[in-house]
């Protein structure tokens, strides 16, 4: 009797369980959001960006646009670890990669522009146009970008022109102590498929903070 009691108790549990593990089983509508792919340089050879070997952060086109980034400095905020000061002005600036930099003249981050070192780290903040990606990338990066990388490099991408579609824009601002920001960008195919232009200007400009009697 004491066998068939704990059967019974058994065949309850069983029968309270398996609603349960048939409602988890039950597919749900729920949307899936999927996070579009990111393709880096860091290496100097595309590749996704779960796939190189080194710590990258990249502020794609989507995000410099949705946020309103005008500047590296601005985009700087989307990299852990990342530090950019300024000295009274944004010349005067100097990355700084996990407590890593150096003298303005001496770099212990470089910034490159299209694959071309600035070499001067006065020049790291520099104001964006027409920029397709900034990468953040973090450790030394002396093989393949030489002796001043030993904290990591900033390396901003151009946009590249169409080649299917002709495009053009244009913006400015103004604000206080007479900042004026214009911007105008255009291009599209020459050859279609094959042969793209591209063209990009802009002029920023506002007083200082103080009056030198």
């Amino acid at each position: 009797m004491q066998d068939a009691f704990q059967s019974s108790i058994i065949t309850l549990i069983t029968l309270a369980i398996l609603p349960g593990m048939a409602a988890a089983r039950q597919p749900t509508n729920k949307p899936v959001t999927r996070l579009p792919e990111v393709t880096v340089v860091a290496e100097k050879v595309p590749d996704t960006v779960q796939s190189v070997p080194v710590s990258v952060t990249a502020v794609t086109k989507q995000t410099l646009a949705d946020d309103d980034v005008r500047t590296v400095k601005d985009a700087a905020i989307f990299a852990p670890n990342v530090f950019m000061n300024e000295f009274t002005a944004r010349k005067l600036s100097n990355p700084y990669f996990r407590g890593i930099g150096s003298s303005p003249n001496n770099p212990g981050v470089t910034t490159y522009i299209d694959d071309v070192p600035q070499l001067n780290a006065n020049s790291s903040s520099v104001e964006l146009l027409d920029v397709d990606q900034i990468e953040f990338v973090r450790g030394s990066q002396g093989t393949l970008y030489g002796r001043d990388t030993v904290g990591g490099l900033i390396n901003v991408t151009s946009r590249k022109p169409s080649l299917t579609a002709w495009h053009a824009a244009a913006e400015g601002s103004l604000g206080n102590y007479d900042l004026r920001d214009g911007r105008v960008s255009a291009g599209g195919p020459l050859v279609p498929n094959e042969l793209g232009f591209g063209l990009a200007g802009g002029f920023v400009d506002r007083d200082g903070y103080t009056t030198n009697d």
